[in-house]
């Protein structure tokens, strides 16, 4: 007699092992029942349930269950004869069994315990299945493991928030959502809080406040200053309490503190990494810098090899472990690497940015991204960007809620008449206006400043 070794300990026998070969799934038909039942009884409680036809075990209790929405959706009375009618088209006859429900329960009263029921023993059969799915790739020695863990991750959040929220909703129901949306901002002066503010005035007038779900892009040639923006962003949402997680394929963590001492403190990026030749008052005032962004709720990776994969996976652990995370940035784009191999370049990036924002939606989180723009650009008299210099970077335009084009005119000219000016074009905006803002831009002292108030935004 073959035997093996249970978790609890003992040894199982054939038997046992016979039995759990043959295990159903969790399951249960008498909640299963009641509800249908509750919804004979009263029919008008229908649209309270959170309950999809898919979560039903058994395939009767599934076509019965479609039958209600049917007849709901057509205003057609909801009875034994209605029911009947549209299972017998399908070719079931189950009348003893639709009588033995119409019995079952005397009210509807308790039909959201049996709907909770329901929906439970479904997800116990997701995550069966999930695992399952976890396993097989974790037991795939050449696929990555970074996808065994967004998997998991992944797949336990969506089946822990499945509800039945997923299906369509009707015109009215959307309707009477933003209503109360609108209202609730309207009444709460708090209630846009939820939305990011970058700090830079001009521009927030322009962009309304970006609302959790959006995929920013901002994007120019290199040396535009794209990395100091979303960095001086960066921290001045981390500021107003909001949790960042910052990913940088280019420079390492220490360079990324150093830049942000720098912004800070207006003390040269260069005079910082030659600490032995800094005045007394200027190392003060590193260290008073230091210690005011090591308070900042931001969380910083730099790893340079990152993938989407990677991104979501580590985006679902930060989230896990300490809670929402209002404002991801990345920079930059096109500098991650693709999951799969033996494609082409172009599809790689179109399969990144379209993740980027199913990521941002999923995550109720505002994801931005740098890019880098092709030499192209230089090859024309006018080199400040627009919408099409992005076409050569697969589907970022089109994924994007939200570009923006960083040129500054002394880049490509000593004799401009706009020196120190950096050119911000809002060239998309899914929810709101576009247009154009100037900011003052130091190179040297890393800063980014509104014109108007002839002062950076401090953090």
């Amino acid at each position: 007699m073959s035997t093996t070794h249970a978790d609890n300990g003992h040894t199982a026998s054939a038997y046992e092992q016979e039995q759990e070969a043959v295990r159903l799934p969790p399951h249960n038909t008498e909640a299963e029942e009641a509800l249908l039942g509750a919804v004979f009884v009263d029919p008008d409680r229908l649209p309270e349930l959170k309950v999809q036809t898919k979560m039903f075990y058994r395939v009767l209790n599934r076509k019965i269950y479609s039958a209600f929405k049917q007849l709901y959706a057509k205003k057609k009375d909801i009875d034994f004869i209605t029911v009947s009618d549209i299972l017998r088209a399908g070719g079931i006859e189950e009348e003893p069994y639709l009588i033995g429900l119409l019995g079952i329960v005397p009210t509807s009263v308790h039909i959201h315990s049996y709907a909770a029921i329901v929906i439970e023993t479904y997800n116990r059969r997701r995550m069966i299945s999930l695992a399952g799915t976890i396993a097989n790739k974790a037991w795939d020695e050449e696929g990555e493991f970074e996808d065994v863990i967004t998997t998991a991750l992944e797949g336990t959040r969506n089946v822990s928030g499945e509800s039945g929220d997923d299906d369509p909703v009707t015109s009215y129901d959307a309707g009477m959502a933003v209503l109360d949306h609108l209202s609730n901002r309207r009444s709460d002066p708090n209630a846009r809080r939820r939305d990011i503010v970058t700090g830079f005035k001009d521009l927030d007038r322009l962009l309304v406040g970006i609302e959790p779900g959006s995929f920013v892009v901002s994007a120019g040639r290199p040396g535009m200053g794209k990395s100091l923006f979303e960095q001086m962003i960066a921290y001045y949402v981390a500021k107003m309490g909001k949790r960042v997680a910052r990913f940088n394929l280019e420079m390492s963590v220490t360079q990324m503190m150093v830049r942000a001492i720098s912004s800070t403190t207006q003390v040269p990026y260069k005079t910082i990494l030659n600490p032995h030749a800094v005045p007394d008052n200027t190392w003060t005032a590193i260290n008073g810098a230091i210690g005011t962004i090591s308070e900042l709720p931001i969380f910083m990776d730099d790893t340079a090899s990152l993938t989407m994969s990677g991104l979501e996976s580590k985006l679902y652990k930060l989230v896990a472990d300490h809670g929402h995370i209002p404002f991801v940035t990345v920079d930059y784009l096109q500098l991650m690497s693709g999951d799969k191999g033996n494609r082409k370049r172009i599809e790689e990036i179109s399969d990144i940015s379209r993740r980027m924002k199913i990521l941002a939606k999923d995550l109720d989180t505002v994801i931005w991204a740098n890019a880098q723009l092709s030499r192209s650009v230089e090859m024309r008299q006018n080199k400040r960007p627009v919408l099409s210099d992005l076409r050569d970077s697969g589907t970022i335009e089109q994924d994007a809620d939200i570009v923006i084009f960083i040129y500054r005119d002394e880049y490509y000219r000593e004799d401009t008449e706009r020196p120190n000016i950096a050119e911000i074009e809002v060239a998309k905006n899914r929810n709101a206006a576009t247009g154009r803002i100037d900011l003052y831009f130091s190179g040297e002292k890393m800063r980014f400043a509104d014109l108007a108030i002839g002062e950076p935004i401090d953090f």
